[in-house]
């Protein structure tokens, strides 16, 4: 039930009467982040860095994209933005989502230069290393990936640890897993 009550108090939410626009657009980007991670964390069956996104996901995606084509790079709400987009790209299975995100993180890098920014798009970027690296160990014994020989998979693979995290949800203990400790506010 209580899943139920905090989804409702975030559909609901309003921005301030007299919010900038700016402002308004970053707090529709985290209310829908917030919905993401709620719908993910509570998705049946769960949801793995191996399953296909659910539609209500996939939907939620394509309204980010429409949110940030409304907030320019430079807006002063732009640094506050890590946490929803590290969040989405935590989930990001397409190559134009994860394009999209990191495309956007650095436009925000190139203008602000803040570490915030940088630290997301590293954490990003790791974790879908071992995306790929994990799937790539997954297919090693067919021979091939993507044309490469398993030979070459193997000598390229990331050690795995025995408590490899396959639930990308759980951001928390993958930013253990690679010893990022920053805030995202």
């Amino acid at each position: 039930m209580a899943y139920y009550d905090l989804r409702s108090q975030v559909l609901s939410w309003q921005p301030p009467s007299d919010a900038r626009d700016d402002f308004i657009t970053g707090g529709r980007i985290y209310q829908q982040a917030i919905l993401c991670y709620l719908d993910a964390s509570f998705a049946s069956p769960p949801l793995t860095a191996q399953t296909d996104l659910p539609d209500f996901i996939c939907e939620r995606f394509e309204t980010l994209k429409h949110l940030l084509d409304e907030l320019p790079v430079d807006a002063p709400i732009s640094h506050t933005l890590c946490w929803p987009l590290a969040l989405f790209g935590s989930l990001a299975r397409k190559a134009e989502q994860r394009e999209f995100i990191i495309h956007r993180l650095q436009a925000m890098w190139e203008i602000l230069h803040l570490g915030n920014i940088r630290t997301t798009m590293r954490f990003l970027e790791r974790l879908w290393d071992d995306h790929h690296a994990s799937l790539s160990n997954n297919v090693a014994a067919c021979g091939s990936v993507d044309g490469t020989s398993s030979a070459l998979v193997r000598a390229t693979k990331r050690k795995i640890n025995s408590k490899d995290i396959y639930d990308n949800s759980d951001m928390e203990a993958l930013m253990k897993r690679y010893e990022l400790m920053f805030s995202f506010a």
